[in-house]
Formats: C-alpha cells, sequence, structure tokens
C-alpha cells in the first residue's frame, strides 16, 4: 500500500499499522542524504540504496535494509527492519 503523506504523519501510520514497507513524502525544501554499504544504483531517475540504508531529511533519520527514492516525486520507500528517530520517538516497521 503506497501512503502519501507528511513525514510525522507517516510515522504514525507505520508504527500503528506494523508495515512492511515505508512510503512517505519528504520536504521539498530541505535536502535528504542517503547513504548505504551496498549498491547504489539509478533506474529511470531513481536511486535505490541496498544493504544498511541510512536516510537523513529535516529531523528524522530512517535506517532499512534498502531504500528508494523518487527525486520528481520527493518520495522515499524503504523496506526491511525500518527504523525511523524523529525527535526522542523510535518508530518500527516489522520484516
Amino acid at each position: 500500500m503506497r501512503t502519501r503523506a507528511a513525514v510525522f504523519f507517516f510515522l504514525l501510520f507505520a508504527a500503528a499499522h506494523n508495515s512492511t514497507a515505508a512510503n512517505f513524502e519528504t520536504p521539498k525544501n530541505q535536502p535528504i542524504e542517503i547513504t548505504s554499504s551496498g549498491e547504489t544504483r539509478y533506474e529511470n531517475g531513481i536511486a535505490i540504496a541496498q544493504d544498511n540504508v541510512a536516510i537523513h531529511c529535516g529531523d528524522a533519520d530512517i535506517y532499512a535494509d534498502s531504500a528508494r527514492y523518487d527525486s520528481q516525486r520527493h518520495e522515499v520507500t524503504a523496506d526491511g527492519h525500518v527504523r525511523i528517530y524523529r525527535e526522542d520517538k523510535l518508530f518500527l516497521a516489522e520484516h
């Protein structure tokens, strides 16, 4: 299921529904940094990162097994052992 919303709404949704993948819209006026210990490739304008992915955007830090970033839509999809840290809260999505 795709969920397009602000980061905060997604965080609440993921925590409440125990989803396997995390989809959310990133703020358009903030930079996003994605790093991984594995392969990063680009397919049709979408960045795909594998293995120990770390995503930093605004006041949120997201960690997952893999992630996709669509820069045109400002959307991130994180999959596998998703952990989201925002302010003093931790949200988990089991895989």
